[in-house]
């Protein structure tokens, strides 16, 4: 694993540059629990940590930032169901 915070998207990165493809699913199959720390509740860690891991694949500033909007306009539209 990739020295850095966020692990798992760096792990899903991983399994797409081997693979090309992913499939979701409009399913619940696993329900969590978030502390108040978490990184799914700070918002503004999220985001340094998503950067970090656009360095961490040595992305150019200009990739970095259509990356970024994309992964912001997602996740926006994920949470408010459009």
């Amino acid at each position: 694993m990739p020295d850095i915070e966020s692990q798992d998207t760096a792990c899903w990165w991983q399994l797409l540059k081997e693979f090309d493809v992913a499939y979701g699913q409009n399913e619940v199959l696993v329900y969590y629990r978030q502390h108040g720390q978490s990184l799914s509740r700070n918002k503004i860690a999220a985001i340094k940590k998503i950067w970090e891991a656009y360095d961490y694949e040595n992305l150019s500033f200009l990739k970095k930032c259509y990356c970024f909007l994309f992964w912001a306009y997602n996740a926006t539209r994920k949470r408010i169901n459009f």
